[in-house]
């Protein structure tokens, strides 16, 4: 009985020196690493591919996620090459000269809450340079959720 309590004391001590030292720890930020992005093509539950890979394709996809109405629209870019990093996007309604800004929901998911009537354009910018491209009418007027739409443009690598 005296060794596990032996064990047990050592073993606590052991363990609060730890927790004090790693209190004592701080972030030092280091000017050569910069944060990184990166966009999952697989299942949400993140077990394997789902058949295809970013920059696979010429063209710029988008596809409207289930759910979506014509007052919530959730679209998801595939296929983006170059930078790959979308930094924000704006939809347009046919018709309309003002571009609306869409809100990053996650990944390469991004969602604008309000009315909208197709046909609709969609001007993606990325983050690292600033490129911007604008698919115009890409999206119908009848659009669907858990429909594809390509556009014709791609950033070049």
């Amino acid at each position: 009985m005296d060794q596990i309590r032996s064990f047990f004391v050592v073993s606590l001590v052991v363990s609060s020196a730890f927790i004090v030292a790693a209190g004592s720890l701080r972030h030092v930020k280091d000017p050569k690493w910069h944060n990184a992005t990166a966009t999952w093509y697989g299942s949400p539950e993140g077990d394997g591919s789902t058949g295809h890979r970013a920059n696979i394709r010429e063209r710029i996809v988008f596809h409207v996620n289930e759910g979506s109405t014509p007052y919530w629209l959730s679209l998801l870019v595939e296929f983006e090459n170059g930078d790959g990093d979308i930094g924000s996007m704006h939809i347009q309604e046919t018709g309309s000269k003002k571009w609306l800004e869409m809100n990053h929901l996650w990944g390469a998911n991004w969602v604008f809450n309000g009315p909208l009537r197709g046909p609709l354009s969609v001007k993606i910018t990325t983050l690292s340079s600033g490129a911007t491209l604008t698919a115009t009418g890409v999206i119908p007027r009848n659009w669907a959720p858990k429909a594809t739409y390509t556009s014709r443009l791609n950033f070049h690598n």
